[in-house]
């Protein structure tokens, strides 16, 4: 470590301060130095601040207009490296010739009450060093800043360096009167300087906080491996808070401990608990000492604002949300939350009026809630946090939700944008408020906290943050002996798992909810578990089983009269009906649903029933009634619902695929994938691009995998999956007019069925073949009819001209055969058996035929 002088006593002291690693203590009764030129070292290693450092040297420049602004600051908060910049720039400064006068230097350590330097003592150390002897200084203030300046006035331009200043009346009379020298302060505090010209320091960058490691590293051994392990050296930055002091701290503990390996320096500073305790180097000076310095500074009321916010679970916090906590009033509250940005032990936050702690500044103000703070006061604090919050979300919530009336809505948020907006930007607060009131013993605040964000969460899709939420729910409802809202909590927690994909710990919920649910009377519970468990079969592909468990669970709601879980059930029945190809049933369901649901005014119903419908419509080729119901579901769509929008998006692309108009297709699957991508929707936004790979061209599909390899990326393992679609693969792009195979062909088949058997019994009777026919025309009619069955069965990947040009060649013949056939059996039943047969046969052909049409619309690609 390095020794400085101080002008004095010239004693070396040996301390880390805010990112260099000298500093000075003053003691008046020591000889002072004989020279003005005389600066502390600047520090060995200076990494991150090159900007600043060459605004502040530019700052130090002593031509131009002499009358400007001979004053600059530098303020930040404790630890940033204010003193390390402030004296490199000094001696960059020196040494560029600026100051032939010489330099003066002063620790003032404002903010150590104990070693507080008075102005007398500065200015009689200050006067020494520039030759008065000390019998011939005065003793009063007001004298020695007179004798200061008058010497200071003879002296050519001169650098005063003025370090850790803490208010204002310790510099006044150190400031000259000429405007050729220049005043250099640090300080932790925005002092009333309004002539000076001001350099704000925050933390380092991540790319600095590891340039700052890595040569504090290197310079003590150019062959230490960690130098190397880039990732983990980010990582110990991020828990030094990219603080220059916890920074170089960490060099030193690094240093002297060369074969520790980074990862056992990282789970050391995992904990919280102990982050500080091991950021203290044991020297007597550390991130909580500098902390300590600002802390005791501070009033007893910004204090106790201080500690009061280290409550507050989120990354920053509004005003609103401080005056609650703290239980004061608004102005009040501004004035003390001022005081403390002013002493830079708040950070602002992401919007201009909201705050935020640094992370050490938060673990640190924790220990002081801890043992400066009465319990009591802390408790009844976070029950004014717990009880502000639900109010807001229950504004929100109702705001939010289908029967809003603005005429009776508390006014916490003007629009559903606004209160949506605000439900975003608080989740993660929100699940940490929640688990904060179950530890400390808030159950059933917890639990009301937890009832009226659930909504909200549902809303946006939060199911990550919605399944934290609920575990701590849980644990409140146990605590608190509920078990009627344990049993709901499992049944939604079931819920949740089923969103996230994570079906079997879905079903073990819903284990549990059956088991407690035994002590509890409530009638709908089981038929909320029977859906919920009819929703995972779905998305598990047993879907025979789905229609069945969604059928009891039907049932059992239309007995209760619980209509909008009704239609739940229904539309789960057309959903499952769908996924094995009963598009008929699929449909009946889903009308039933969207009837039901209109009768209740019940959007969200309506909604899933009209897209539903939509889907079934596309896979039968009824292109009219699909786009009607596709219109319908738009008109239904929420305009502040991204997922809403995106499954209407990917429907609409699926009917325009089914009309053939894939240049629409393509841009509405595009800002389908642009949605959920946003939304963390990993396996829609998976199947939305399988279906843009379908039909894009060749010479297209180089680009879309790089996106799609690049956006993939970009989804975490614990995206929320999946808002459910009805996904409908792509029709191919060059089909020709085709019957539907289910039942077009079937009924077809069942024709010329009966109509070579009739033919046959006719011969038998007749003893003779039909000579209105040959009969290598039935069995070339006969092999056709095969040919056409195998090319509905078969779909090749890749479709060529020779395949397309025989389709279409044994589709018309195929469509003869369907028209001579069945004449031809109603000519011989005339000549045989008369007319009444021959009517009856042809009411039991058009019967099959025409329910064969009416099932199955041609297609037109």
């Amino acid at each position: 470590m390095a020794e400085t002088h101080n002008i004095f006593n010239g004693k070396a002291e040996r301390v880390v301060q805010a990112g260099r690693v000298e500093t000075m203590h003053m003691h008046v009764s020591s000889p002072a130095p004989e020279s003005l030129s005389v600066l502390p070292p600047a520090p060995n290693t200076f990494t991150g601040r090159v900007p600043e450092l060459d605004e502040l040297v530019g700052k130090l420049s002593t031509t131009g207009s002499p009358e400007r602004n001979s004053v600059i600051t530098i303020t930040g908060p404790p630890g940033a490296g204010k003193t390390a910049l402030a004296l490199t720039a000094a001696h960059r400064a020196v040494e560029a010739g600026r100051f032939p006068g010489g330099t003066l230097f002063a620790d003032l350590h404002g903010y150590d009450s104990d070693q507080r330097a008075a102005p007398e003592n500065v200015l009689s150390g200050f006067l020494r060093s520039m030759g008065v002897p000390g019998e011939h200084l005065p003793h009063a203030l007001g004298e020695l800043s007179a004798l200061f300046r008058k010497r200071l006035s003879n002296c050519s331009s001169t650098l005063l360096v003025l370090d850790n200043v803490f208010h204002i009346e310790q510099i006044e009379s150190l400031l000259p009167h000429h405007t050729e020298h220049r005043i250099l302060i640090t300080t932790r505090n925005e002092l009333a300087l309004p002539e000076a010209r001001r350099l704000v320091l925050g933390t380092l960058s991540p790319t600095s906080s590891v340039d700052l490691l890595s040569d504090i590293l290197r310079k003590t051994n150019r062959d230490d491996n960690r130098i190397r392990e880039t990732d983990k050296l980010k990582a110990l930055a991020r828990k030094c808070d990219h603080l220059p002091l916890a920074l170089r701290i960490l060099a030193g503990i690094l240093v002297t401990e060369q074969d520790r390996p980074l990862d056992s320096v990282l789970d050391s500073l995992n904990h919280d608990g102990d982050r500080l305790d091991q950021l203290d180097p044991g020297t007597g000076y550390s991130v909580r000492t500098a902390l300590t310095l600002s802390y005791r500074c501070l009033d007893a009321e910004a204090a106790n604002v201080f500690r009061l916010l280290a409550l507050h679970p989120g990354n920053e916090f509004t005003h609103d949300q401080v005056a609650t906590l703290v239980g004061r009033t608004s102005n009040k509250t501004d004035i003390l939350l001022w005081r403390l940005r002013r002493a830079h032990l708040l950070q602002p936050g992401t919007h201009p009026e909201n705050h935020s702690f640094h992370d050490l500044t938060r673990l640190y103000a924790r220990e002081r809630l801890e043992t400066d703070e009465p319990a009591t006061n802390a408790q009844e604090a976070l029950g004014r946090l717990l009880e502000f919050h639900t109010r807001q979300a229950d504004a929100a919530a109702y705001l939010l939700s289908e029967e809003a009336d603005d005429s009776v809505v508390e006014r916490a948020f003007e629009t559903p944008v606004e209160a949506l907006e605000w439900a975003g930007e608080q989740c993660e607060t929100h699940v940490a408020l929640v688990s904060l009131a179950v530890r400390h013993g808030h159950h059933e605040r917890a639990h009301e906290l937890a009832c009226a964000l659930d909504p909200l969460m549902c809303f946006r899709h939060s199911w990550i943050e919605r399944m934290h939420v609920l575990h701590s729910t849980i644990e409140a409802t146990q605590r608190l002996g509920d078990k009627k809202s344990e049993v709901f909590a499992f049944q939604k927690l079931a819920n949740t798992y089923r969103w996230l994909a994570e079906h079997e710990e879905s079903l073990n919920c819903l284990q549990i909810t059956v088991s407690l649910a035994k002590d509890i009377s409530e009638r709908i519970l089981p038929a909320k578990v029977t859906l919920e468990l009819g929703e995972i079969l779905l998305e598990t592909g047993d879907t025979k089983k789905a229609v069945r468990i969604h059928k009891r669970a039907e049932k059992i709601f239309r007995l209760t009269n619980e209509d909008s879980f009704r239609v739940a059930a229904l539309c789960g029945i057309g959903e499952s009906q769908y996924a094995i190809n009963e598009n008929e049933n699929s449909r009946k369901n889903f009308q039933k649903a969207l009837k039901l649901a209109d009768k209740t005014n019940d959007r969200p119903g309506k909604l899933r029933a009209s897209s539903g419908l939509g889907s079934v419509f596309i896979a039968e080729g009824d292109h009219e009634n699909a786009a009607e119901y596709l219109t319908h579901a738009v008109k239904l769509t929420r305009p502040d619902s991204d997922i809403e929008k995106a499954d209407i998006l990917e429907r609409s692309a699926d009917l325009n695929i089914a009309f053939g108009d894939l240049d629409e297709a393509v841009k509405f699957l595009n800002r389908a994938l642009d949605l959920y991508c946003h939304l963390g929707k990993h396996n829609n936004f998976s199947l939305a691009l399988e279906k843009l790979r379908t039909i894009l061209p060749p010479n297209e599909k180089t680009n879309l995998e790089e996106t799609a390899k690049f956006t993939e990326n970009a989804f975490t393992e614990t995206s929320s999956p999946s808002y459910r679609v009805l996904s409908t693969p792509p029709p191919s792009t060059s089909s020709p007019t085709l019957p539907r195979l289910k039942y077009g062909y079937l009924a077809r088949t069942a024709t010329l069925t009966i109509c070579w058997t009739w033919l046959f019994v006719d011969s038998m009777v007749q003893k003779k073949q039909p000579d209105w026919l040959p009969s290598w025309f039935w069995l070339f009619l006969f092999v056709n009819e095969i040919l056409v069955g195998t090319y509905y069965m078969y779909e090749p990947k890749k479709r060529s001209k020779l395949f397309e040009t025989t389709e279409k060649i044994f589709i018309k013949i195929a469509m003869v055969h369907s028209l001579i056939t069945p004449i031809g059996a109603i000519l011989a039943t005339w000549l045989t058996f008369g007319p009444i047969a021959a009517i009856a046969v042809s009411t039991i052909l058009a019967t099959i035929n025409l329910t064969g049409l009416s099932k199955s619309k041609r297609i037109n690609i």
